[in-house]
């Protein structure tokens, strides 16, 4: 039927694994490859972003490539962006075929969607307050209780405990649950009197 049109949704572009938590955002760019069965059908394209369902953006491609051909957008002056927006449920992209006035049958056809995003990875290093041991402390029991609170401004992965007890200033525990703004807790038995350095080290998800 002249004007009619059709539309596909896709949504899954795995943007939750592929931009690390804390990025910023600084350009989005959507490509389709595509082509039409005729140039007689007064026929057009249109590519259009959603998020959380709320259009973005919207372009209509009045060419006819009867080959394949592949039409890229930048999107990224529509919106101020963030991760959050192209998490899988809640980005969507949106190509339509729109058969002009007509009575020519259209065909189209469209091998691939790609989104592509570019970021600047967050920077900030974790942040500790050191609660115990004190610098130079001194006891005669062999139970070392390490606490230091340990904080991130995005989401902390792993917090470890560097110690020479062993003779080489090396990891001893690591403590991956994660916990952000958390005091972590690390039990070391020194049986031999003697002076010791150790150290705490925090990775976030931004590997910081």
């Amino acid at each position: 039927a002249k004007n009619k049109n059709i539309r596909n949704n896709y949504t899954n572009f795995n943007f939750n694994n592929l931009i690390p938590a804390g990025a910023t955002i600084d350009q989005v760019l959507i490509f389709m490859e595509y082509k039409m069965g005729t140039t007689s059908s007064v026929g057009s394209t249109d590519i259009a972003s959603f998020v959380s369902n709320a259009q973005v953006s919207s372009t209509t491609n009045t060419s006819e490539p009867t080959s394949d051909s592949v039409w890229g957008l930048n999107v990224t002056s529509a919106r101020s962006w963030t991760r959050a927006d192209l998490l899988d449920g809640t980005f969507k992209v949106q190509i339509g075929c729109i058969r002009g006035n007509s009575n020519t049958a259209l065909n189209c056809t469209f091998d691939y969607v790609r989104v592509d995003v570019n970021y600047t990875l967050e920077t900030t290093k974790p942040n500790f307050t050191l609660k115990s041991p004190v610098d130079r402390f001194n006891t005669t029991s062999s139970l070392i209780i390490f606490n230091q609170s340990v904080s991130d401004n995005v989401a902390l992965s792993n917090v470890s405990l560097f110690g020479n007890w062993t003779g080489s200033h090396i990891r001893n525990q690591t403590n991956s649950t994660g916990l952000n703004n958390a005091d972590y807790f690390f039990n070391i038995t020194l049986n031999t009197n003697g002076n010791y350095l150790w150290a705490y080290e925090a990775c976030d998800t931004s590997n910081n």
